[in-house]
Order: structure tokens, then C-alpha cells, then sequence
């Protein structure tokens, strides 16, 4: 089963008078973790969140920015 990683640093962005130049690197990072399922068949893709406050975060494409993501590249 294929398993592929992506982290993503979180950022802050329009500090002061910087507007869209000054940002700032967190020490905090989103690690995405996809599993493909060779035995599956259907070509039915299921998402499934786990981790610290992951029960509220929306499943949703239209509410969820990497929901979309997820279903437009495993699609």
C-alpha cells in the first residue's frame, strides 16, 4: 500500500506595514498522510482525518480546501 507524506508549515502573513511582503514561518506544520488501496477496486476514494481536533473538521469539498485537493488528485 503506497503511502505518501506532505507537510505544510503554517505561516502568518500581512505582519504590520509589510501587506503582502513580510510574512512569518511557525514551527507548526499540517502533515497530510495518503494511503492508496491497491484492492480497491470501485474507484471509490475515502477520506479519513485522524489527529488533535480532526472530529471537527468538515468533510465536506465546498468547506474543506484540502478535501477538494485530496479529490481532485486522487480523482
Amino acid at each position: 500500500m503506497p503511502t505518501h507524506v506532505i507537510n505544510v508549515p503554517a505561516t502568518s502573513a500581512n505582519i504590520g506595514p509589510g501587506f503582502d511582503v513580510m510574512g512569518l514561518s511557525l514551527s507548526l506544520y499540517l502533515t497530510v498522510t495518503a494511503h492508496t488501496d491497491a484492492s480497491n477496486t470501485s474507484g471509490e476514494i475515502t477520506l479519513v482525518y485522524e489527529g488533535e481536533n480532526s472530529s471537527g473538521l468538515p468533510l465536506d469539498p465546498q468547506d474543506n480546501l484540502i478535501t477538494s485537493t485530496a479529490l481532485y488528485v486522487l480523482a
